[in-house]
Formats: C-alpha cells, structure tokens, sequence
C-alpha cells in the first residue's frame, strides 16, 4: 500500500528532476559545445566538476545564511535562462 504522501511528492521529485537534467544539459553544453578549450578533454571534465559540484558547498551555505531558499532556487532558473540567451545571441 502507497501513503497518499508520497502520490502528494512525486510530481515536486519529478519538476525537480527535470530542473536539475536541464542545469546538467546547459553545463555540459556550455563546456563542450561552446568553449574553446583545445580539445582537452580532462580539462574539461575538471572545469565541469568544479563548476557542478565544487560550489555546492559554498553557495549553499551562503543561501542558508543569507536567502531564502526557495527565492535563491527561482533567481537560479533565472540566471540559467538568461544565459541561454547569452550563448544564442554572440557573435
């Protein structure tokens, strides 16, 4: 038997699944398909983990700290967005 809390949190697992593919999608995009970093491949992977998992840890204290949280993960789809834009519209 299913509690009808967990039919209450798959539709929040599954948006939030979804947001976390399309972060993932724009970093390696980003990495792979805009920069030019001489086709150095371990470099890339380094650049990408930093940039993935690095700053979890002090972006995430920082928003504890000083934001709210939910506030912090909107301005983030935000940012996320614009830069799409950025990488349509260069040159």
């Amino acid at each position: 038997m299913h509690s009808d809390r967990f039919f209450r949190i798959v539709p929040f697992i599954t948006f939030f699944s979804f947001a976390h593919l399309v972060v993932d999608a724009a970093c390696v995009y980003l990495l792979f398909g805009v920069l030019d970093l001489d086709d150095n491949i371990i470099l890339n992977l380094l650049i990408y983990n930093a940039i993935a998992f690095v700053l979890q840890v002090p972006f995430g204290f920082m928003i504890d700290r000083f934001l709210n949280p939910k506030l912090a993960a909107f301005l983030g789809l935000i940012l996320i967005a614009i830069s799409y834009l950025f990488v349509c519209l260069r040159p």
